[in-house]
């Protein structure tokens, strides 16, 4: 996974050197006109990747229900992927229905209860998953999932 923040950093002071460098040859004269050119677009370029990069996704970061909803929440009958799900009692698990313009959020990890040893499902112990309907402010946020760990062997 790439360090974006680094990324952008990067990027950043390359920009800001082509700029220097932009300066430089603007002090020196018209004879160095074409260099200058030649640094303030390379300087010009990396500002539009840097506004590509900002427009992208973050991945790991929480977004905001009331900025945007999956992608799958577009179209009916799609896929329902997990999420975390940021809701107003904590941070749980739960998928986006778009056929029913709601979420549906494993409430058990709140609950206090959730730890493999307090869970038994052979004794009965039920998953408990609620259906938010969108607008009740109880989900306020999700994003995509982690990536899971890999080990060394794998």
């Amino acid at each position: 996974m790439i360090d974006e923040k680094k990324l952008i950093e990067e990027i950043r002071k390359r920009r800001d050197y082509w700029e220097s460098k932009a300066a430089e040859y603007d002090e020196a004269g018209p004879k160095y006109e074409y260099s200058m050119d030649m640094c303030d677009g390379k300087a010009n370029e990396l500002t539009t990747i840097l506004s590509i990069i900002d427009k992208q996704p973050k991945v790991g970061e929480w977004i905001p229900c009331s900025e945007r909803l999956p992608e799958n929440a577009k179209h009916r009958g799609a896929f329902c992927p997990k999420y975390h799900v940021k809701t107003k009692y904590g941070i749980t698990d739960g998928w986006y229905n778009p056929d029913v313009e709601s979420w549906y959020c494993l409430f058990w990890f709140l609950l206090g209860r959730y730890d493999e040893t307090d869970i038994d499902l052979e004794k009965g112990d039920k998953p408990k998953v609620i259906r938010v309907p969108d607008g009740t402010g109880i989900v306020i946020a999700w994003k995509e999932p982690s990536e899971p760990w890999k080990g060394e062997n794998e």
